[in-house]
């Protein structure tokens, strides 16, 4: 049962009108026809109040709600990405950072990995 049919369902059992039933929200009659015919959903503090004056809790309301889940779509066939380690990976990064030899910071890689390494001005 979706949330509208529940809430007309919670209306009804408290035997109230759409009009009552708005006057009691301080909503117009239109709002609660909107919610009730799935167009819409009251906001927070509408909801809540329903659920302490009628009894009823948010898993009641929303149990239906849940958005289903699209079909997985098989990933297109596509080429690996090369793999880049990560020495390379970081001196790109350091290179992409310094314009050129304007006084930025560079990282002297030794030919170990992952220490020592020095850091240098350019």
């Amino acid at each position: 049962m979706a949330f509208g049919e529940r809430l007309q369902e919670v209306r009804r059992r408290a035997g109230l009108t759409q009009e009552q039933f708005a006057a009691e929200l301080n909503v117009s009659r239109q709002a609660v026809s909107k919610w009730e015919s799935c167009r819409g959903y009251p906001e927070i503090e509408k909801i809540l109040y329903i659920c302490n004056r009628y009894q009823v809790s948010l898993d009641e309301l929303f149990s239906q709600e849940v958005p289903r889940q699209a079909p997985a779509q098989p990933a297109p066939d596509t080429p690996p990405l090369p793999e880049k380690t990560l020495k390379t990976a970081l001196s790109a990064f350091f290179a992409n950072l310094s314009p050129g030899k304007s006084g930025w910071v560079s990282v002297q890689w030794p030919g170990r990995w992952p220490w020592p390494w020095r850091w240098g001005f350019v």
